[in-house]
């Protein structure tokens, strides 16, 4: 990999609302028939991709009450990093909407915030943690000491005046962090998604959850020294433990590179039982981005094919 990890600078999930900045590794492929040109790190066999493949056929969640054509909020300024305080307005060409907003990184409603007046966006490190003080993410449990480096999800939508919403505007907002003291110069990705897909008991994909619980009942031994080999809901593979995340791509001059929904599973074999772990992205049609194309890694690109796809880590 030539210890070259650009992606790993801030792995902001949807833990970056309120939670942090966690370093962490990403793997991201393409599902379409023809990945087209690609940057990469490193690169596996056709046989080593195989062994690993997950089934790519993916039911997406569609929500009956979401209209694909209507107006999506409009955001005053663009996510990315700030030196202080900063204001945000929220607005639609159409005055016949009205717009509800999240800042936990939660999907909003109309029993979210109703849009008001301008949005202050202010440094939150010094918040009190909440995702990064979860237990039950790993055997041996971590729970920082110190309050975590926190940034900001604003989610918003418009809903008319049939009750019909937008689909979600997203931005993430790095307010009061040093970009090159923090994260060392390094690119920064930020991951977007609910919690509940991260961290419920049952379809969190990030903790022990429901499956550790059911091995422990069925005779497991939790005393094991060999962690590593602990089943839980992160180790789980396939279609049915991906989730749909917002993925916003920062250069190290904290410029947004892209931005769109993708795919997300978690990615590693021991890894998958740290509290440091590493998750895969899919590009998608049905997430509205097919391909995935961009120079991620200057200088270092290579052509994928459906029979060898690329593999970005």
């Amino acid at each position: 990999m030539n210890g070259k990890k650009i992606l790993i600078g801030i792995l902001s999930l949807l833990l970056v609302s309120l939670f942090s900045a966690c370093k962490g590794e990403v793997k991201i492929e393409s599902s379409s028939e023809t990945s087209q040109a690609t940057e990469v790190t490193s690169t596996k066999s056709k046989d080593e991709v195989d062994s690993e493949k997950d089934d790519e056929t993916v039911n997406i969640e569609v929500d009956e009450n979401v209209n694909e054509d209507l107006e999506t909020p409009k955001f005053s300024i663009d996510g990315g990093f700030y030196d202080k305080d900063v204001s945000l307005k929220l607005y639609c060409d159409s005055e016949d909407y009205d717009i509800y907003y999240t800042i936990d990184g939660s999907e909003p409603s109309a029993s979210s915030q109703k849009y008001e007046k301008e949005i202050t966006i202010t440094d939150r490190s010094d918040e009190k943690n909440i995702y990064s003080n979860i237990e039950g993410i790993a055997p041996q449990e971590f729970i920082p000491k110190d309050k975590v480096t926190k940034a900001t999800v604003v989610k918003a939508i418009a809903i008319d005046k049939n009750g019909t919403r937008s689909k979600s505007a997203i931005n993430t907002y790095f307010v009061g962090i040093d970009m090159k003291k923090q994260y060392n110069n390094l690119a920064v990705m930020s991951l977007s998604l609910n919690p509940d897909d991260l961290f419920d008991y049952e379809k969190g994909i990030y903790i022990q959850g429901k499956v550790y619980d059911e091995w422990v009942e069925q005779g497991g031994n939790p005393q094991s020294p060999e962690t590593w080999t602990f089943p839980g809901n992160y180790s789980q593979k396939g279609s049915d433990w991906e989730r749909k995340a917002h993925v916003q791509f920062f250069e190290n001059d904290g410029k947004l590179g892209f931005e769109g929904d993708m795919g997300m599973r978690m990615h590693g074999k021991a890894t998958r039982s740290y509290s440091q772990k590493s998750f895969k992205l899919y590009a998608r049609k049905d997430y509205g981005m097919k391909d995935l194309e961009y120079k991620i890694i200057p200088n270092n690109l290579k052509q994928g094919d459906d029979t060898n796809p690329v593999i970005v880590l």
